[in-house]
């Protein structure tokens, strides 16, 4: 997910879709969007 304008769209039909979905929203860095776990660490790894 890269446009912010297909948000509620994507969720919508993620909730739509009977098992298990993943969504991926790309965020730039610069939005500091907390909590983050860095890549390949576990949640105890969480940066808040």
């Amino acid at each position: 997910m890269t446009e912010s304008g297909h948000v509620r769209r994507a969720i919508e039909r993620a909730v739509s879709t009977p098992g298990p979905v993943l969504v991926h929203f790309h965020i730039p860095r610069a939005d500091n969007v907390f909590p983050m776990v860095p890549a390949g660490e576990s949640l105890e790894c969480m940066i808040i």
